[in-house]
């Protein structure tokens, strides 16, 4: 007898678990295709609530979010009790709904009641339905009157005798302490033990509240921290902490405060910056890191002179592989640094075995490797990815080309040129590299994918 192809004859179990791959309006609607599937949803692990995703005949902003905050109570009323829940998702756009917060409260209250291990909640108000809404022309700004701008508040205590909630990721909300007798907030003492992982994302938080909620999380091994007001003075102390990355913050934009950042984590291997410049830094333990990455989208001298000091903090730290972007800053930034009296010796990399740069090959960018490189004897391996955002016509003169910039570098064995195209920019630094007899072993050009295509590599 043949074997069935049918998809209804699969099993159960690898129905349910196709089913937890798609959004949960999407989970229920294939459940309904076939009478034997109907039931299948109820037993789905991964709930995913994404507002972008529902749409009523209305159409209207208002109309969509109340259905959606409808749809989403009577899904977890519909499970059956202690169905447990592995992924609670949630966005919603929460801006205008104090009247939900009771709503938003019990569902999350019920997915930690599930056993989930993680919850990820977004309250961001771009979301399609808030468009919809902007471009209703049947709203009123005062259809509303019991409703504001205010942003939803996540009690954290409600994880405090959790043990299942792993992974933690809050995006566009407050975080909402407990009060003293006095009414005044309770500083955060107690610990808790459950959470390795935390994202927080355009979340309000004061300095001491950083503070104190990252010293609770005694088994904290990841963090990610981005767009957090009123923040300015980062204070980072963990003793797990073994990943960490800090996203947009650039503090000559945060008027005259002077922003700092403090970090002791003895077994952090992995930081990652992310348009994230403070003026003042202080690494007091960072033995176990060996890996810095940085990146940014502004390349003024105000940022240029944060970068620098952020870079001679990773080199203090002993860092061993180190990612940063767009060397592309004005060459008179660079000129000052080279012209330093003992430049190569005071800010040398000791440690550095691997090295990874972005450019756009134009002059600016190659004097910025030509001086980094000054400063990275160490480094065995070199990566520089071609990021095309300068124009075709941004050509070598002649002048430029006939200098020399490079210098030797003893322990390098292999540069590998990302997204290869041969360009004559490209070749100038090829024939530099060959010309000074930097390279140990091989330059390997690796060409751009084409339509999903992967090109053979390049030995140059």
């Amino acid at each position: 007898m043949a074997e069935s192809t049918c998809i209804e004859d699969l099993p159960e179990g690898i129905i349910i678990h196709i089913l937890s791959f798609l959004p949960t309006i999407y989970a229920i609607r294939a459940s309904l295709i076939s009478r034997k599937w109907r039931n299948l949803w109820y037993h789905i692990h991964i709930l995913n609530f994404d507002m972008n995703l529902f749409r009523t005949p209305l159409n209207r902003h208002s109309a969509t979010r109340d259905f959606f905050a409808d749809f989403i109570t009577q899904t977890l009323i519909l499970r059956p009790n202690f169905t447990p829940i592995h992924t609670f998702r949630l966005h919603f756009d929460y801006r205008h709904t104090i009247r939900r917060r009771l709503d938003a409260d019990s569902w999350i209250r019920h997915a930690i009641h599930s056993g989930a291990a993680v919850l990820r909640l977004d309250f961001d108000v771009t979301t399609r339905a808030a468009y919809d809404y902007k471009n209703d022309v049947t709203h009123s700004d005062n259809d509303f009157p019991d409703e504001a701008y205010e942003s939803y508040g996540f009690h954290f205590y409600e994880l405090k005798n959790c043990d299942s909630v792993k992974v933690l990721k809050l995006t566009c909300c407050d975080i909402v302490w407990p009060k003293s007798n006095g009414g005044n907030r309770r500083i955060l003492t107690d610990c808790f033990s459950s959470l390795c992982s935390v994202s927080l994302d355009q979340v309000y938080l004061t300095d001491d509240d950083l503070f104190a909620l990252v010293s609770s999380l005694v088994n904290l091994e990841y963090l990610s921290l981005s767009g957090l007001s009123p923040l300015v003075n980062f204070k980072i102390h963990s003793q797990k902490l073994k990943e960490l990355k800090l996203g947009m913050f650039m503090v000559h934009y945060k008027g005259p405060a002077v922003g700092s950042l403090e970090i002791s984590c003895p077994s952090l291997d992995k930081i990652r910056f992310d348009s994230f410049l403070v003026e003042e830094y202080y690494l007091k333990d960072l033995s176990s890191l060996v890996e810095a990455s940085v990146d940014f989208f502004f390349r003024s001298r105000e940022v240029f002179v944060c970068w620098w000091e952020l870079m001679q903090v990773l080199r203090d730290s002993c860092v061993e592989r180190l990612i940063t972007p767009n060397m592309r800053f004005d060459r008179d930034c660079w000129l000052e640094l080279l012209d330093a009296e003992d430049f190569s010796k005071c800010c040398a990399f000791e440690n550095l075995k691997h090295l990874e740069l972005k450019t756009s090959y134009a002059e600016d960018d190659i004097i910025g490797i030509a001086a980094f490189l000054e400063v990275c004897s160490t480094v065995e391996s070199l990566v520089i990815d071609y990021c095309c955002d300068c124009e075709d016509n941004d050509s070598l003169s002649e002048g430029f080309m006939n200098g020399e910039l490079i210098t030797h570098i003893p322990n390098l064995k292999q540069v590998k040129m990302k997204n290869y195209k041969g360009t004559e920019n490209e070749l100038y630094l090829v024939k530099l590299l060959k010309l000074f007899n930097v390279v140990l072993r091989e330059i390997v050009g690796v060409p751009p994918t084409v339509n999903g295509t992967v090109l053979p590599s390049i030995v140059l």
